[in-house]
């Protein structure tokens, strides 16, 4: 759960922001489905290919 939202300049920004266990309290990524990625880094930036390429 993400209590407070907050804004990153790209996806490795934002996965390094929500895995960082030195400013957060707990840490936990308990699964993800349907990502070539094994980790949150890679499937933010697949998340973001996606999107790049389904523009018009």
């Amino acid at each position: 759960m993400i209590l407070k939202g907050s804004q990153r300049a790209g996806a490795t920004a934002l996965a390094d922001h929500l895995m960082n266990d030195r400013d957060n309290d707990h840490v936990f990524l308990l699964e993800l489905n349907r990502f070539i990625s094994d980790d949150l880094n890679g499937a933010l930036l697949e998340t973001h290919a996606i999107s790049k390429a389904t523009q018009w």
